[in-house]
C-alpha cells in the first residue's frame, strides 16, 4: 500500500500515540490471559482509529477465516446483525495480501461497490493482513458507517496500520 506523506504530527498527536502505546503495554502486562489481552488491544485499536467496529479474523488450516473477536466502540462484543463486515474488502485483502484503507468505501473505485458495502452502509474501512513469515494468518478489520473520511491517508494512520501488524502478529 502506498500512502503519501503528510505533515509531521503535532505534539498533541504524539502525546496521544505515547498514551496509546502505554495503555496497550499496560493491557499486555496486566494479564497472562491471551483472550483478555487481545480484547483490550482491539478496544484500543477501535478507539485510536475512531472506528465503530473492529474484527480480528484468523485463518484456519482450511484457509477459511474465522472471526475471533468482534467488538464495538463501546467495548462490547458484537452479535448479529452487527457482526457483519464487508466481504468485498476482506476478500480483496486476502487476495492481494496488502492493507486496504478507504475513506469512502461507497465511492472507492478499487472496491467496485460490493453488495456488503452497500448493505452495511460502510464509509470508512481499514483492513490489515496479519502475517507470520510471509504467511497470511489473519486480518484486523475496522469500519465506520457514520461518516466518510474517518480514516485518513497520512503518516498517523499509516503508523496505526503498521502497529496493528506488530501487535497482533
Amino acid at each position: 500500500m502506498t500512502v503519501p506523506d503528510s505533515q509531521p504530527m503535532d505534539k498533541a498527536t504524539l502525546a496521544e500515540h505515547f498514551a496509546t502505546l502505554s495503555a496497550i503495554n499496560q493491557a499486555i502486562n496486566a494479564s497472562l490471559d491471551l483472550d483478555v489481552v487481545i480484547h483490550a488491544v482491539m478496544d484500543k485499536v477501535i478507539e485510536v482509529v475512531k472506528a465503530q467496529r473492529g474484527f480480528l479474523m484468523l485463518r484456519g488450516d482450511d484457509d477459511s477465516l474465522t472471526v475471533e473477536i468482534a467488538r464495538g466502540m463501546n467495548k462490547e462484543d458484537l452479535d448479529t446483525p452487527d457482526f457483519q463486515y464487508s466481504t468485498t474488502i476482506v476478500n480483496q485483502v486476502v487476495r492481494t495480501g496488502e492493507p486496504l484503507l478507504t475513506s469512502n468505501a461507497e465511492h472507492d473505485p478499487r472496491l467496485k461497490v460490493g453488495q456488503s458495502i452497500i448493505a452495511l452502509g460502510l464509509r470508512s474501512c481499514m483492513c490489515v493482513p496479519l502475517r507470520v513469515k510471509n504467511r497470511l494468518i489473519g486480518l484486523v478489520y475496522v469500519d465506520n458507517s457514520l461518516r466518510a473520511g474517518v480514516f485518513r491517508h497520512d503518516r498517523e494512520q499509516r503508523a496505526v496500520i503498521e502497529d496493528r501488524r506488530v501487535l497482533f502478529a
